[in-house]
């Protein structure tokens, strides 16, 4: 017999639950505080847990860290009334099964409490979540409560935990630069250099300069040697925006990145290394820019390891 461990403030939430969940192959638990959810873990092990975020005297989200420290193949899930940015994000990052709003489970319960359940039992030795201990609060600035977006910001919180390049897709002004500064933000690299670039913006012949630097003397009007976006970000992240208008003599050399994370000043035979980040974005449908030959098709599978699509605003 299953067990399942529901931890919630609301009494009459936990009632009504658990006679929703109770059968004769599924054996139910009852906690309306953190702590005593964290005891019936330890003492009952629970195949899977579903707690609500906003419980005392600590949160959802750390109720689901401490339980993925001792045992990181736990299957938790987490709901609450008042999603945020930054809960989903983070329950995600941390390794939650998944972010339910508390409004959808008198439709949901039972099938989400099933779906838990049975990967629970496929997957006892090995889970594909992966935990992230340590947690710094963010304030976004991405708001939406749709289920495209609740996709994005779960998107975001497992691709934050990673260094993979990342491709941002969607139409002009639907927020693709607060997607990339929000992977940013939960990601190891939170403290380092973010830095914005916009390559419809700048000029051919001054874009070279802006992501990998010049020489002194390099070309007229070089007056002094000048670093680079990408020896800037060492360590953190470059955001490439309208990545569809790079020139393609540009893309063959943040190709040359991508591959080895090596690249040379303008005016210059040496060379240099960064580990940054690259998260590009683009309104455009690069595979067609591909077939049109405007687009480097190495480059696009290069920056299409990871791709976040935000859905149109209307």
């Amino acid at each position: 017999m299953q067990t399942v461990l529901l931890v919630d403030p609301d009494p009459e939430f936990l009632e009504w639950a658990q006679g929703q969940l109770t059968a004769s192959t599924v054996r139910v638990l009852v906690a309306t505080d953190a702590e005593k959810a964290l005891q019936l873990y330890q003492t009952r092990r629970p195949d899977i847990v579903m707690a609500e975020v906003r419980i005392t005297p600590f949160t959802g989200l750390d109720l689901l860290r401490r339980i993925r420290q001792t045992e990181p193949n736990a299957i938790v899930l987490l709901t609450s009334a008042f999603a945020t940015t930054h809960s989903v994000i983070e329950s995600t990052k941390l390794g939650a099964f998944d972010f339910i709003r508390k409004e959808s489970l008198p439709f949901t319960l039972k099938m989400v409490v099933d779906a838990a359940l049975k990967a629970q039992a496929e997957l006892q030795s090995a889970t594909e979540l992966t935990p992230e201990l340590t947690v710094e609060q963010h304030k976004e600035s991405i708001i939406g409560r749709s289920e495209a977006m609740q996709k994005v910001f779960k998107m975001i919180g497992r691709v934050a935990a990673s260094d993979a390049p990342v491709l941002i897709t969607g139409e002009s002004g639907s927020g693709k630069e607060l997607v990339a500064r929000a992977i940013h933000n939960h990601s190891a690299r939170e403290g380092q250099f973010y830095v914005a670039i916009n390559c419809a913006a700048i000029p051919e012949n001054l874009l070279e300069s802006e992501l990998f630097g010049h020489e002194k003397g390099a070309f007229t009007g070089a007056v002094a040697q000048r670093i680079g976006r990408f020896e800037q970000c060492s360590k953190g992240t470059l955001f490439m925006d309208e990545i569809g208008d790079m020139p393609l003599p540009v893309q063959a050399k943040i190709l040359r990145v991508l591959q080895d994370g090596e690249f040379s000043r303008v005016g210059s035979n040496g060379q240099l290394t960064t580990n940054a980040r690259i998260i590009a974005a683009t309104n455009k449908d690069l595979e067609d820019e591909v077939v049109r030959k405007t687009f480097r098709e190495d480059l696009f599978y290069r920056l299409n390891v990871v791709r976040v699509h935000i859905p149109p605003l209307r």
